[in-house]
């Protein structure tokens, strides 16, 4: 069975598809800080930018024949720039989170379509250290698990 989520390469695609089909259409990077300094120095970079960095992944045995990889993911949602106006600081981390909240709403709905094979848990959107990349960013993370049976693959 190909689960989406325990494999990077259908994992960077779904998001990357997320990322082209909503309406704000962020640049896509998947990886590290570095792939994401590497992609901003390009021509077509722009900002909103959703990053999927390199997932945790833990694997658990419960001594009774049910192994479980659980990934932990990261995506990064940031806007950059010298915002100095609270107010437009203010928007700029709003429209982070409500652009996490889409995609938290499409692994839902996929979820319950049996798109996804997995458990989703703890979901959790957390502000961006403004000075990432030596730099003024603006935004929120979202870190969740995705967890499925993996007898089949261990």
């Amino acid at each position: 069975m190909n689960y989406i989520f325990a494999d990077l390469e259908s994992t960077s695609t779904y998001i990357e598809q997320f990322a082209q089909a909503h309406v704000d259409a962020p640049y896509f990077v998947f990886g590290t800080e570095e792939d994401v300094m590497q992609a901003s120095a390009t021509e077509g970079f722009h900002y909103p930018c959703l990053w999927l960095d390199l997932p945790h992944i833990v694997t658990e045995d419960n001594e009774m024949a049910n192994l479980m990889e659980k990934y932990r993911f990261s995506i990064t949602c940031m806007y950059s720039g010298e915002l100095d106006n609270k107010v437009t600081r203010i928007q700029a981390y709003q429209k982070a989170v409500r652009l996490l909240q889409n995609l938290q709403n499409k692994l839902k709905q996929d979820n319950r379509k049996g798109i996804l094979v997995c458990e989703l848990s703890g979901m959790q959107k957390m502000p961006l250290n403004p000075l990432l990349f030596n730099s003024s960013h603006y935004g929120y993370i979202l870190n969740f698990e995705a967890s499925f049976h993996a007898n089949d693959i261990l």
